[in-house]
C-alpha cells in the first residue's frame, strides 16, 4: 500500500503514485500542495506577522488526540508521529527524531495489556518519496551537527 490523503468524499488520493505519473494533469498541483505543507510555518509568520505558535498548538493538540485516541488495532488509523528513528524499516539513520507512519496496537506482557505505538512498515516508498525522505534526513543531520557542541 501507499500513503494517501483522505479526501472530503472519503476517496483516497495516493500522492506518491501521482507524483510519479508524468501524464497526471494535476501533478503540478500536488507538488504545489507538498511545497505549501513543507513551508507552512514560514507562510503563517509572513502572512500574519506573528509567530506560528497557534498552528504549533493545534498540531500538538492533534498529536495528543492521535496518541491517546481510541483507534486501537484499526489498521486504517495510520497517523504520523515524530519518534526516535532507531531500528526503523525506512532507512532513516538512528538517533534522529523523525516523523513516521505509525499505528496504535495492544500488547500483552505478563498478563497486562498495554497500548503501543509502532511504525507501520507496510507503506511502499517510491523514488519521489525516497528523495523527500533523504532531503529531510540531510536537513536533520545538518541541524544536529550545528548543535552538537550543546549536547
Amino acid at each position: 500500500t501507499n500513503g494517501y490523503a483522505l479526501m472530503a468524499d472519503n476517496s483516497k488520493l495516493f500522492l506518491s503514485e501521482t507524483l510519479e505519473d508524468e501524464k497526471d494533469p494535476l501533478k503540478n498541483e500536488y507538488k504545489h500542495i507538498l511545497h505549501t505543507v513543507q513551508n507552512r510555518g514560514a507562510e503563517i509568520i509572513k502572512k500574519m506577522q506573528v509567530s506560528s505558535a497557534l498552528s504549533a498548538a493545534e498540531a500538538i493538540g492533534q498529536h495528543l488526540r492521535d496518541w491517546i485516541g481510541d483507534n486501537i488495532n484499526n489498521t486504517e488509523s495510520v497517523f504520523s508521529m515524530g519518534i526516535l528513528s532507531n531500528g526503523n524499516p525506512y532507512g532513516v539513520p538512528d538517533d534522529l527524531v523523525f516523523s513516521f507512519p505509525v499505528v496504535r496496537m495492544k500488547s500483552t506482557t505478563n498478563d497486562e495489556e498495554n497500548d503501543m505505538i509502532v511504525i507501520d512498515s507496510s507503506l511502499t516508498i517510491n523514488e519521489s518519496v525516497r528523495r523527500l525522505i533523504t532531503k529531510t534526513v540531510e536537513e536533520l543531520l545538518d541541524e544536529k551537527n550545528q548543535i552538537s557542541h550543546l549536547l
